[in-house]
């Protein structure tokens, strides 16, 4: 039987693996409209690999911070919101 903890991380990776794999997708129609109206009228896509983009990178970040940490995410976003110009940092600590 798995722990919350681990099923909190199983979670959280599947989050990640979705939101990585959205905003690869998503980068793809960035660019020049006639591309972008082109390829999204063919229904082209992309040939891999397909890499994700600095918002993915900000999102392993937090939730490398939060586990070194042990703050979930929930004590994180209370102690941000609680606390007008805190950052991330501080927050985790």
């Amino acid at each position: 039987m798995s722990t919350r903890r681990e099923e909190r991380l199983a979670r959280t990776r599947a989050s990640l693996e979705g939101l990585s794999l959205g905003d690869a997708f998503g980068e793809y129609f960035f660019g020049p409209q006639d591309m972008v109206v082109l390829r999204i009228g063919e229904r082209m896509l992309l040939k891999p690999p397909w890499h994700y983009t600095d918002d993915t990178q900000m999102a392993l970040s937090i939730v490398s911070i939060l586990r070194k940490s042990g703050a979930g995410i929930l004590t994180w976003v209370s102690a941000l919101t609680a606390t007008p110009g805190s950052s991330l940092i501080s927050s985790a600590k």
